[in-house]
């Protein structure tokens, strides 16, 4: 499945800020306080969630992968008296060619099916599948989202299994690279 997804700046300038080996004070994306920052801004680490830090440390300090957007998850509900519904934990990953995104869809696909089949009765689902990243400046590109879907509406199990399954993602992960 392919559909547009998030928009910022310019794609190129952000991965070669993310290469730079430059701390910068602030990278001038926009004024929100969850702006797409490369790792080297301050604001990097502190945006990303506590529930999915363990995860997009890996990509990034061990494997050497960009990461642009995640969350640990949550339980929203949209209106009053409406029923809640689960937004899915998951890490968005920028490839920097088409060679790295083909070498990290290998590597995603195995370490998914590695955990669904140790977890196939947990409420959790790891899921692999390419977007497009749209830049303001023109261009686009594809990347690569890691999804942790819920089986079921039920958001107390789901919640209950998803962290025990990402830190066992990210084991495999770590093992077929």
């Amino acid at each position: 499945m392919t559909q547009s997804v998030n928009r910022f700046g310019n794609i190129d300038a952000f991965v070669k800020l993310w290469d730079s080996a430059d701390v910068i004070p602030a990278w001038p994306v926009c004024s929100s306080p969850t702006a797409i920052v490369p790792c080297s801004d301050p604001r990097f680490w502190k945006q990303v969630e506590s529930g999915i830090q363990p995860l997009v440390r890996a990509l990034v300090d061990r494997l050497g992968w960009i990461t642009y957007s995640s969350c640990e998850g949550h339980f929203r509900r949209q209106y009053p008296g409406m029923e809640s519904r689960i937004e899915p934990c998951h890490v968005g990953v920028l490839p920097r060619d088409t060679e790295e995104q083909q070498q990290q869809l290998r590597h995603l696909f195995e370490a998914a099916a590695r955990t669904n089949s140790r977890f196939w009765s947990e409420d959790v689902m790891v899921r692999v599948h390419t977007e497009w990243l749209h830049a303001q400046s023109g261009g686009s590109r594809e990347v690569v989202d890691i999804l942790f879907l819920p089986r079921s509406r039920y958001g107390d199990r789901y919640f209950k299994c998803l962290r025990a399954i990402t830190v066992n993602f990210e084991q495999d992960l770590l093992e077929v690279n």
